[in-house]
């Protein structure tokens, strides 16, 4: 007799705990977690399975000490990019983050991640210096042989960056984009859009750590437990929430009369200064 039973998998249409903001840290301002905590949602690319979160909140002790101090002084961030709570992509290995999220052909995805540089301080002296790590989205089922090495993930990064077309071949419509950051306790707001490719149902949203800081007396040799802050992260059909002094405009373009639209057709909206043409 064979008994099969069902097993239920969570898989959502946009990104989860995107601002890390759960689970709330409280005594410790930097725990290390482990992947398969429900709350985190995060998978890690690293073999000690491990996920760092940093809390800046400032009405939280670690000791004696503030959770905010204690961001600043290790971290050089006096504060997360949304929340109080940020995560660092190398915990105790160079690794990456990622999640999955159902797509649906055709659709387009805005995708939104703040970036930061980390300044690392203490008895270990200071770390200044650029860090580097890559944006990558691509179909779920072509990320698998990556998502367990690092290495290799990092490498296809790269080369997805510089369009090469062999692995533009071997991962069709991956996209791949650089940022870097070399100023700590400065979030810097990175957007895009990516157009589904068909018959993607599930794509998979990697933040790639590439480069991290070294420390100020010239020592180029790489900190694997050093660099690449990522906070409010945003992945879905909707618009990311617009910053406080900002908002969102949604323009929908119909064209009724002509049999047949020409290809150079365009429609410009201006505000008196500010030109916008599709």
């Amino acid at each position: 007799t064979v008994t099969s039973s069902s097993v239920k998998i969570n898989y959502y249409d946009q990104i989860q705990n995107g601002s890390f903001e759960t689970p709330i840290l409280t005594d410790k301002f930097q725990p290390e977690l482990t992947e398969g905590n429900t709350k985190i949602v995060w998978k890690t690319t690293a073999s000690d399975r491990r996920i760092e979160i940093v809390s800046a909140a400032t009405d939280k002790y670690d000791n004696d000490n503030t959770h905010q101090y204690l961001s600043e002084k290790w971290h050089g961030m006096t504060k997360a990019a949304e929340g109080t709570q940020y995560a660092e992509l190398n915990a105790e290995k160079e690794s990456s983050l990622y999640q999955d999220v159902l797509t649906t052909p055709g659709a387009t995805m805005n995708w939104q991640v703040a970036h930061a540089a980390r300044l690392r301080n203490g008895g270990e002296g200071k770390f200044y210096g650029t860090d580097t790590m890559y944006v990558v989205i691509m179909a779920a089922d072509k990320a698998e042989n990556l998502s367990n090495n690092q290495a290799l993930l990092k490498s296809v990064a790269e080369k997805l960056a510089n369009n090469d077309v062999a692995t533009l071949k071997a991962y069709p419509g991956a996209k791949s984009y650089k940022f870097t950051a070399n100023q700590y306790d400065t979030w810097n707001l990175r957007q895009g859009t990516y157009t589904v490719p068909e018959k993607q149902y599930l794509t998979r949203y990697f933040f790639v750590a590439a480069g991290t800081a070294w420390d100020n007396n010239g020592n180029t040799t790489v900190k694997n437990t050093v660099g690449n802050h990522i906070d409010n992260i945003w992945f879905s059909t909707k618009l990311p929430p617009p910053s406080p002094d900002k908002g969102n405009l949604a323009v929908t373009k119909t064209v009724t009369g002509l049999s047949e639209i020409p290809d150079d057709y365009t429609v410009e909206i201006s505000n008196g200064t500010d030109k916008i043409t599709f």
